[in-house]
């Protein structure tokens, strides 16, 4: 992660308080609206808007940005975006859930006030992603906004390689127009001075190596982390200066299993999405703390981000508790050529959405690739592999782009067909193989005579993890989801017990036979309307949208606890 702009970087906040304009009424609404904010809970008689709407700001930059390069950055817009300030357009955005940003230098005024406005369309277009939506999406500014200033030179990008061996590769891309003195000196938490460099760089991509001694790599157990403070200067002054935070640790799979740092390890823990019923799918950084500390407490060390890259504080969090993180792009139940959007007759055509999904992965990778937390990338969820070649070819490809933009992390992606008469092809390229299975959703609990067998739930997912080994033995397997829903009718009161020993026997089986195990879900979530589910809520949480326990909780926290280390 990267600690804040400084004095060298003066920033403006521009969240808080918008002017909201819905653009798709006859009489124009106007409302005042918190940024970050979504659609739904800024419109709450109408919480499944959609359409265009127009968001503005007005704000009034001081002399600090004087004789500056001047940027405004957008953490995420969902879905679309075009932006204008005072009158200039700037540009437009459909990737929804990754940052953009705009040099506005030429069209702001300082020390006067300025118009921004946004136009945001929360409707997905053809060959956009998500290719569909397993969640309500309602959209919006749902990240926050600011401008920051830069000096004419200044360091673009700076991304850090950090092994467990205590050696840091730091690659950084600056922009110059002379030769200036990069220096990158790493420090421990307690302010030490551990490492450092110093080269001459004439703009430009640059990359060192520092070696470290008695550093403590990452870890869940023992998230260590460091400080690289990377400085831009000529012979009279500083120019620029970015932190970056991160952790040493090297993550592996062979001969079957997953390794961090060298050693054995079983990820245990959450799949979550970012839906809560105060904020939406907006960003709100007390809600994320309460979760992941909640998430850690538990005894879980995993965490997987499904399905969409998730706000960056939650990422900043799961660094600093010692969280791993498996990072996914919305290429979610793809179909192919053969997927038409709802209430459309378009079809996509396979070329736009590979094409969105080969940007939002190197965007994603780009982003987060400072983040010790994350050991895995995945390119898709629940994508139609059966009798489509365009999505096998999609993955293949995808695959490759993730582990050429990062060759130090695992790559994966995440299958439904894990049961498939031809599921030795579907998992060829994947570094470790990840599948979702609903064992005890799909085969009715006989509850005659007062008892409930789960043992056909436990032998599918044993005997499945084992036909995978046979196929694939030096690939580790990690159960992705599995659960049960509450609230169904036919269990009645019994609901949320059954829940409970569902988790608890398809759990046992994952922790017996595969390298991982991540329930469905930490907590209920808004599906979108209309779905194949009778409410508007998913149930599967173990926790329902406001963070009340139900039974499996508990007992799953238990089970994390006990279970392999």
């Amino acid at each position: 992660m990267e600690k804040s702009f400084n004095d060298i970087r003066p920033q403006l906040n521009l969240n808080g308080e918008w002017i909201l304009k819905e653009e798709n009424t006859k009489t124009e609404k106007i409302r005042a609206v918190p940024v970050p904010s979504d659609i739904s809970v800024c419109i709450p008689e109408d919480p499944y808007a959609s359409g265009l709407f127009r968001f503005e700001k007005t704000f009034v930059p001081d002399g600090k940005f004087e004789k500056k390069r001047i940027v405004l950055r957008f953490e995420a817009v969902n879905y679309s975006a075009n932006v204008w300030l005072n009158g200039k357009y700037l540009g437009h955005n459909d990737q929804g859930f990754l940052p953009f940003e705009f040099e506005i230098t030429d069209a702001i005024k300082l020390c006067e006030s300025n118009l921004l406005s946004v136009c945001v369309d929360t409707r997905r277009k053809q060959g956009q992603l998500p290719t569909s939506f397993y969640w309500k999406n309602s959209g919006g500014i749902i990240r926050s906004v600011c401008i920051y200033a830069t000096e004419k030179d200044y360091i673009e990008d700076a991304f850090v390689s950090a092994g467990a061996s205590g050696t840091a590769r730091f690659t950084t891309k600056t922009v110059s127009s002379k030769q200036l003195t990069l220096r990158i000196a790493i420090k421990n938490s307690l302010g030490e001075l551990i490492g450092e460099n110093t080269s001459e760089i004439f703009g430009g991509e640059s990359s060192v190596c520092i070696k470290s001694d008695s550093i403590s790599p990452w870890s869940p157990e023992s998230p260590s982390l460091y400080t690289a403070e990377i400085t831009l200067r000529d012979d009279t002054k500083l120019i620029d200066t970015r932190a970056l935070t991160f952790g040493y640790r090297d993550i592996s799979a062979k001969n079957g299993k997953l390794f961090l740092n060298g050693k054995e390890i079983f990820l245990k823990g959450f799949n979550r999405h970012e839906d809560h019923p105060l904020c939406g799918g907006a960003e709100n950084k007390e809600i994320i703390k309460k979760d992941l500390e909640m998430i850690k407490e538990s005894g879980a060390n995993f965490i997987r981000l499904c399905h969409y890259p998730h706000s960056s504080c939650e990422l900043d969090l799961a660094d600093e508790l010692g969280l791993a993180v498996l990072d996914e792009i919305p290429l979610c139940a793809y179909m192919g050529d053969t997927f038409e959007i709802e209430n459309s007759d378009q079809k996509p055509r396979n070329e736009e959405v590979f094409a969105n999904a080969a940007e939002s992965l190197e965007r994603m990778i780009v982003r987060d690739r400072n983040h010790p937390s994350v050991l895995i990338w995945s390119v898709s969820n629940e994508n139609r592999e059966p009798d489509n070649p365009d999505v096998a070819d999609n993955h293949k490809a995808l695959l490759a782009l993730a582990k050429k933009l990062d060759p130090t992390r695992l790559a994966t992606h995440v299958s439904t067909y894990s049961t498939d008469p031809d599921r030795g092809s579907y998992f060829v390229h994947d570094d470790v193989i990840c599948f979702n299975a609903y064992p005890t959703v799909n085969n009715r609990i006989d509850k005659r005579n007062g008892s409930m067998d789960f043992s056909p739930s436990y032998t599918m997912i044993t005997t499945t993890v084992a036909a995978l080994r046979e196929l694939f033995p030096d690939k580790p397997i990690i159960l992705t989801e599995f659960g049960y829903r509450t609230h169904i009718p036919f269990d009645g009161i019994e609901s949320e017990h059954i829940q409970a020993l569902a988790v608890s026997e398809e759990f046992r089986a994952a922790s017996q036979c595969a390298n991982g195990a991540s329930v469905w879900l930490f907590a209920d979530h808004l599906w979108p309307i209309d779905h194949r589910l009778p409410s508007n809520i998913s149930r599967y949480g173990l926790l329902d949208r406001n963070r009340n326990k139900k039974e499996a909780y508990d007992v799953f926290c238990e089970l994390l606890k006990n279970s392999p280390k």
